[in-house]
């Protein structure tokens, strides 16, 4: 999946506007970050609110019963 945005220009823009952020970025190098794309940004959302500081497992299970309860199976932003 292609970035909507130059990741090496955003890397420069960063670095140039934070001195102490180009210094860890130097440190740590060039970003490795591979980018999955994603159907529903909303549901992105949800899923990376119910996952933070649960387990995987734990977290999945509480997501599948919030699905659960939506109308339709569906989660909108306006359900």
């Amino acid at each position: 999946m292609s970035l909507p945005f130059d990741p090496a220009a955003a890397v420069r823009a960063l670095s140039d506007s934070d001195g102490a952020l180009a210094a860890v970025i130097d440190r740590l190098g060039a970003c490795t970050l591979n980018v999955e794309p994603i159907d529903d940004p909303f549901d992105a959302l949800l899923k990376a609110i119910v996952y933070q500081q649960l387990s995987g497992r734990a977290a999945g299970t509480i997501h599948r019963r919030v699905l659960e309860l939506a109308p339709g199976a569906s989660l909108t932003p306006d359900a």
